[in-house]
């Protein structure tokens, strides 16, 4: 049996933490804060992805499994949080700031609270495939979806009118790059999270990994569009 969601999160992977080392050599180089946050968003993905992509690759037990599906959501809340800092960086404020990273990482501890349950993941199989799911249950999975929807469109709109408001070429290019990706990864919390628990079908997690791909790729591209975002404020993380 092929573990099909491991190989393509296996795949992604690479491109995450390639992401997360050029934004920490961005923020070294300027020491802007917002670039810090980047790279601390795509070094918390990069953990979550690494936890998604072990079983059936590395790990084949049922009960261990189950314990990667929950703890994978705390280090995705963080990426979220680390979004959101950046545009509230951007606007300069700082008790929201502070207040929304600290809501979505304790959602994130709430949601990841099911390892304790000691349950076997569900494995299901098309063909040859072979997948897994978590024992979180529909309310749990639904509350992922809905913060990580809400953090994603805030983002999404947030880049959207940076894109219309920017009078430079270049930052036009990348906040539309920026708003482009996290449209498709509000696109991945919707049919995982909203709708996924609805069937237990293989091409719910094809969508997933094709959006997760379009959004990983958004943002690279954005990245290494000759300078980092936005011009070096000086600021240490």
């Amino acid at each position: 049996m092929i573990p099909v969601n491991s190989l393509s999160t296996l795949i992604l992977l690479p491109l995450t933490i390639f992401s997360a080392v050029k934004f920490h050599q961005a923020y070294k180089s300027s020491g802007d804060k917002k670039i810090g946050y980047f790279s601390k968003a795509f070094f918390s993905l990069s953990i979550a992805l690494f936890f998604l992509s072990l079983p059936g690759i590395v790990i084949r037990n049922l009960k261990v499994i189950d314990i990667f599906y929950d703890i994978y959501i705390l280090p995705m809340m963080f990426f979220q949080a680390y979004l959101m800092n950046v545009t509230f960086e951007i606007l300069g404020w700082k008790k929201v700031r502070k207040i929304v990273f600290w809501f979505l990482v304790f959602g994130g501890l709430y949601i990841s609270s099911t390892v304790f349950n000691l349950k076997e993941a569900v494995v299901g199989n098309v063909d040859r495939y072979i997948f897994w799911e978590d024992t979180r249950g529909a309310f749990r999975n639904m509350l992922t979806g809905m913060l990580m929807m809400a953090s994603s469109l805030w983002f999404f709109f947030f880049f959207l009118w940076k894109t219309f408001a920017a009078k430079e070429k270049l930052a036009r290019i990348r906040s539309f790059l920026l708003a482009m990706g996290m449209f498709f990864m509000t696109l991945l919390g919707l049919v995982d999270y909203i709708f996924g628990f609805l069937s237990n079908l293989l091409y719910i997690s094809i969508f997933t990994d094709f959006f997760g791909l379009l959004f990983i790729v958004c943002f690279v591209f954005a990245i290494l569009y000759k300078k980092p975002i936005d011009q070096p404020q000086g600021n240490p993380v």
